[in-house]
């Protein structure tokens, strides 16, 4: 099974890797910049719903331009997932190390809007009940989740973008059962 995983990250690399070389009519132009905002998510097949589990996402990100309308971001990110069961007592705190990798298409100059590949990888998971950590069996936590992430964002200046990102995970993040991670977030973009 990581071997499949491993295989897939790789395939994915190469393949923007090769995307990045392509772009002969543009010179290697890098952005780079920080990202910060708040993740409203859910577990999706959990008998409750409502993006009510909220957490905080810090990372990094880099872009190039692709063509005229067209830009490649990578990200790198800290971000809180999860679930919280108000009838039960009970919260599901899921820390995950997030590499989102989006074609953006940008339009009316203030505008983008983007589609991509959202992988993570689980670092930390509690399991808290009236408030007390709970141990939890840790094998039933797969250590990578693959999400897909739509996001669109608005300029409010040349340095600082409001985004809105939407990422649903396309495999079960746990063992045991069907679950899937389903992640509304409000983020704030610098670019440097």
């Amino acid at each position: 099974m990581f071997l499949i995983r491993t295989q897939f990250l790789l395939n994915f690399i190469v393949i923007i890797f090769v995307l990045l070389i392509s772009s002969k009519s543009y010179p290697q132009r890098f952005n780079g910049g920080i990202t910060m905002g708040i993740s409203n998510s859910q577990i999706h097949l959990d008998e409750q719903g409502g993006y009510d589990k909220h957490g905080i996402i810090a990372g990094a990100f880099v872009n190039t331009i692709i063509s005229d309308n067209i830009t490649l971001q990578a990200e790198l990110q800290y971000i809180g997932k999860g679930a919280n069961y108000e009838k039960k007592n009970k919260k599901q705190i899921l820390r995950y190390i997030e590499i989102p990798f989006l074609f953006h298409y940008n339009f009316l100059d203030k505008f983008r809007a983007g589609l991509g590949v959202a992988p993570a990888y689980l670092f930390n998971d509690i399991v808290k009940v009236n408030r007390e950590p709970r141990e939890e069996n840790r094998s039933v936590f797969k250590s990578f989740d693959k999400g897909i992430m739509a996001d669109f964002e608005y300029r409010l200046s040349s340095h600082i973008g409001a985004r809105v990102s939407y990422t649903y995970s396309i495999t079960t993040f746990r063992n045991d059962r069907d679950m899937y991670n389903n992640v509304l977030s409000f983020k704030l973009n610098y670019t440097f």
